[in-house]
């Protein structure tokens, strides 16, 4: 019976010491700043971000229109743009997307390289909370003394996203060109998904006809509310490795033979 007790109290002891020697739960802080709505803002890995701007691996970027209203006929549903191939810059307040320059022999003047469009982001990172001894605490907070390179997360500021690039040929934008008949009044990020690979977003603009022009672009009077419109952009980005032939190589030729039968430019 004695050595029962003695088994019982060891038992009774080591179940003690392993409560003892629970590790304390990792207290993580909670960010009051980030939203959680993800048309608003979005935290990604700066690992992510940096394989998606890889200068190496480009991304083509190709803008579209969606829903257009009916009677507004300068603006073209479902109509393809042109397409850009493009890298992005990481700074410490903005991502911004440039497109490459085509010719190798002028590769090397980064003024050749065209703003496409930008986002906003800021740059953040934790670290362990320390207690005077420099020991952790277990508990996490905000290390703003890190250099804003060296930080892991980055949040990505989804409505500050602004197209910069004038020529990505859509109808109503080459239309405005030409006669000025239509400003923007405001625009909304609807969509916005992004990883190491891809990027889609799309922007709902609101604009304005000038009543002007009104004979062009208006098919009937009643249509005459339309003088404000809305139209869908859709811009999608991906990684040209993904999509491309890798057996795939350019023939150049002299501009003579541009106009030959088997030769048309295919490129701008």
């Amino acid at each position: 019976m004695k050595r029962l007790n003695q088994i019982v109290l060891i038992a009774m002891g080591s179940v003690l010491l392993a409560s003892c020697a629970k590790e304390k739960e990792y207290d993580e802080v909670k960010v009051d700043g980030l939203k959680k709505d993800p048309l608003v803002e979005q935290r990604v890995s700066k690992a992510q971000i940096q394989k998606l701007c890889a200068s190496s691996d480009p991304l083509l970027f190709v803008p579209s229109v969606g829903e257009v209203p009916r009677a507004v006929s300068s603006a073209r549903p479902y109509e393809l743009g042109g397409a850009k191939v493009v890298t992005c810059e990481i700074k410490q307040d903005k991502i911004v997307f440039k497109e490459v320059e085509d010719d190798n022999r002028f590769a090397v003047n980064s003024n050749n390289k065209s703003p496409v469009f930008e986002i906003e982001v800021s740059h953040m990172d934790f670290k362990c909370t320390e207690d005077e001894y420099g020991d952790c605490t277990n508990k996490e907070e905000e290390d703003t003394e890190k250099p804003w390179q060296q930080r892991r997360q980055v949040n990505i500021d989804v409505q500050s996203t602004e197209i910069l690039a004038k020529d990505v040929n859509l109808s109503l934008d080459l239309y405005n060109l030409l006669d000025g008949c239509f400003s923007e009044d405001s625009n909304e990020i609807t969509n916005f998904k992004t990883d190491s690979r891809t990027m889609n977003f799309t922007i709902k603009r609101q604009i304005s006809a000038s009543l002007e022009c009104a004979g062009s672009f208006i098919q009937g009077r009643e249509d005459i509310r339309y003088s404000k419109f809305y139209v869908d952009y859709n811009f999608s980005l991906v990684k040209l490795s993904d999509i491309a032939d890798p057996n795939y190589k350019p023939v150049n030729y002299p501009k003579f033979d541009q106009d030959k039968f088997g030769f048309f430019k295919q490129k701008k």
